[in-house]
């Protein structure tokens, strides 16, 4: 990921619309997270990624936020960028500087179709979500009590991802050190979130071989998530290999994908907003 100052976007811009009335709360205190209940909901999360790397929260949404955001995707679908094509599983460009079979050159098969940031519009409800103080601030104490900011990127801050029949994400690594998901609609069939914990730290051939396994499908760990509309998918997604597999029928999976950094002024690569949305302006 790269910094860039400037933005078409404006992070600190209010909304009328208020994510509160669409979001769980009795479940899910994040505009309390100072009361007991919210210290419960804090640890639970810690609980849930230290042991399996993620935090699934089933039902974040209420019925009437989750029709809302439903219905802003299927009216943002035609500003998707579709792709089909191949990429590695680290994001970056093949240099030729590893040999052939090495896991950061192996292609990974991926198509998708994803609506840029800048394609939502200002008054939506799942813009006012990702720019809502509470949310920030529940990420970073999910994550040890960080100081987690907003990317400034104008395409890849908050996309969704569309997968219709044939589709999928192979295995890669974030560009983003941390994602929230947010499952908007399922695939009548397939559209699986699986991954495999704690295999971020790729840097010598003992980590390669782990995930050069992965690559393959030879590797006995991989975690499946039983992600549902309205559930939110909270793990650090450069620390966590991971795919989406092929999706079947004529329903498609619809993902809202939410990124947020321990740096100021954060953007996606420009490898990752030319796959995901075709530019880099």
């Amino acid at each position: 990921m790269q910094q860039d100052a400037a933005s078409k976007t404006d992070p600190g811009q209010r909304y009328p619309e208020n994510p509160a009335n669409h979001i769980n709360l009795a479940k899910y205190p994040l505009n309390r997270l100072g009361s007991p209940e919210g210290a419960r909901l804090i640890a639970l999360c810690h609980k849930r990624l230290a042991r399996t790397g993620v935090c699934h929260l089933k039902q974040f949404l209420n019925p009437a936020g989750l029709e809302v955001m439903v219905e802003e995707a299927h009216a943002a679908a035609s500003g998707a960028h579709f792709r089909r094509g191949t990429h590695n599983a680290y994001m970056e460009p093949d240099d030729g500087a590893w040999p052939a079979d090495h896991p950061r050159r192996l292609a990974m098969e991926s198509s998708v179709a994803s609506v840029p940031y800048d394609h939502l519009a200002p008054d939506s409800a799942l813009r006012a979500l990702y720019e809502w103080n509470p949310l920030v601030s529940f990420m970073g104490a999910v994550f040890g009590d960080q100081k987690l900011y907003r990317l400034v990127d104008h395409l890849g801050a908050l996309s969704i991802n569309i997968f219709r029949d044939g589709d999928r994400q192979g295995w890669h690594f974030s560009d983003s050190e941390y994602t929230t998901t947010l499952m908007l609609q399922s695939a009548e069939a397939g559209g699986e979130f699986e991954y495999v914990p704690g295999t971020g730290s790729a840097n010598n051939e003992a980590d390669y071989a782990v995930i050069s396994r992965i690559l393959r499908d030879e590797h006995n760990e991989v975690r499946r998530v039983p992600f549902a509309p309205g559930d939110l998918l909270v793990f650090a997604g450069s620390a966590a290999i991971h795919r989406v597999t092929e999706v079947r029928g004529s329903t498609p999976r619809m993902v809202a994908v939410l990124c947020f950094s321990t740096r100021t002024n954060a953007v996606h690569s420009d490898e990752v907003r030319r796959l995901y949305w075709g530019r880099v302006q």
